[in-house]
């Protein structure tokens, strides 16, 4: 990074404090934020100027200025994009990190005017207390040339991902978009532009530019998570519920979170509950570690080989206890009952056809890394969406299918209409002897 009057001035201030003045300056900045973010993004219009400019000062200090021991790495970055144009970017890196080694990265899109002050409150939430012991790299971007990053910023995402990669292995290739306010506006965009590099989408709040919604269809497999305060402007709350709305109708992974009692910034919402959700997200298929994807690798080639009818590759697949569980209640096969009744089936290339939804496929691992537990949704041309969840166990290092269970999900508002067709179908359990 080229090494400037500036950011040698606020070296030597940090240098020269003590721990203790650290410790309060970052209460103080992380309390402060919230003044920024109402006084710049609209929410709260009675702070004073000149407070807003010390927190600032503040906050450009702290970000860029400060190393304790033990804490993530903080740096400011510069992306030259051509001889008029550079982007400035904060990242924060876990201590230690290894750029080889996939990280999982937030990269986060501050709200306002996406300036160099938006960018250092936004950050500012992100304390080193929250991320210490995190696997998580921050990433905030300044927009420059007074754009943000839905007016015309969001085309140099392409230039910072490459800086960014050129320090970081990225866990899946893809960025988990945290976006606050016009960032989650900015975040619905950068996404839309190149749904190969998003993993994930939250928005505190936020919701599609209105030239921008009807795309929704193009991130319908990107898992998207929306705040909104209860309280905040009807544009804001009826926007993100029309947003949900339509990506449900797509047939999307999302979630409306309305915060009870909350204005425009939700206070509630701390960094680490921020991130405890993100965690959950890096499981979807696609954004995981290579051993999450090597588990999900074998159910895509259990269910490609039954869609080809190949009884060997598929019956190789399960491990010598396994289970087929399906949706009839007395269904549940051992392997050696199962491949009797497929055998015949595959013998005239009759197979059965489920393609799962990248969207909707989740897996979890055991501490030691040999027992995975599953479950994906599923299209199938004849009873439409189903899921599937199940055990893997490694067997000589492989992934075999010790249980699986076929089941079709019932819509809350048909559940009624549904069981009273099974109750009235199915045999009543013989009576027990006396």
């Amino acid at each position: 990074m080229r090494r400037t009057a500036g950011n040698d001035a606020r070296r030597r201030w940090a240098a020269s404090q003590k721990e203790a003045m650290i410790a309060n300056t970052l209460t103080a900045a992380h309390d402060h934020a919230h003044a920024i973010f109402s006084a710049l993004a609209g929410a709260d219009r009675t702070a004073p100027a000149g407070r807003v400019a010390g927190i600032v000062l503040t906050l450009g200090l702290l970000l860029f200025g400060t190393s304790a021991l033990g804490a993530p790495d903080r740096q400011l970055r510069e992306v030259k994009i051509d001889a008029t144009t550079t982007i400035r970017y904060s990242i924060v890196t876990p201590e230690n990190l290894d750029p080889k080694t996939p990280a999982p990265v937030l990269l986060l899109l501050p709200p306002g005017t996406q300036d160099f002050q938006m960018m250092s409150a936004a950050l500012s939430l992100f304390d080193d207390a929250t991320l210490k012991d995190k696997p998580w790299v921050i990433v905030c971007p300044e927009a420059p040339d007074k754009t943000t990053f839905f007016s015309g910023a969001e085309k140099h995402i392409p230039a910072l991902m490459a800086d960014i990669e050129s320090r970081v292995t990225v866990e899946g290739s893809r960025y988990h978009l945290v976006g606050i306010s016009n960032g989650g506006v900015s975040a619905f965009r950068i996404a839309l532009n190149d749904p190969s590099r998003v993993a994930s989408i939250t928005t505190l709040p936020g919701y599609p530019h209105p030239t921008d919604a009807p795309k929704l269809d193009k991130i319908k497999s990107i898992p998207v998570r929306m705040h909104v305060g209860s309280d905040d402007s009807l544009n804001w709350v009826d926007s993100a519920r029309r947003t949900e709305a339509e990506l449900k109708r797509l047939g999307g992974n999302v979630r409306l979170n309305i915060a009870m009692t909350e204005g425009h910034m939700i206070r509630s919402l701390t960094a680490s509950a921020i991130l405890k959700e993100l965690d959950t997200l890096r499981k979807v298929e696609g954004t995981m570690t290579p051993a999450h994807t090597d588990a999900l690798a074998t159910l895509d080639r259990f269910h490609s080989a039954a869609a080809k009818a190949d009884l060997k590759a598929y019956f190789d697949l399960f491990a010598p206890e396994g289970v087929f569980i399906g949706t009839d209640a007395t269904e549940r096969w051992t392997v050696a009952e199962f491949r009797a009744y497929a055998e015949p089936l595959f013998k005239r290339g009759r197979g059965w056809t489920y393609k799962p939804r990248a969207a909707g496929r989740h897996v979890d691992l055991s501490p030691a890394g040999d027992i995975a537990w599953f479950s994906e949704i599923l299209d199938n041309e004849k009873y439409g969406v189903c899921r599937g969840t199940g055990v893997l166990r490694k067997i000589d290092g492989s992934w075999r299918v010790a249980q699986y269970h076929l089941t079709v999900p019932v819509p809350n508002d048909l559940m009624e209409r549904v069981t009273m067709l099974i109750k009235a179908k199915a045999p009543k359990e013989p009576a027990k002897k006396k």
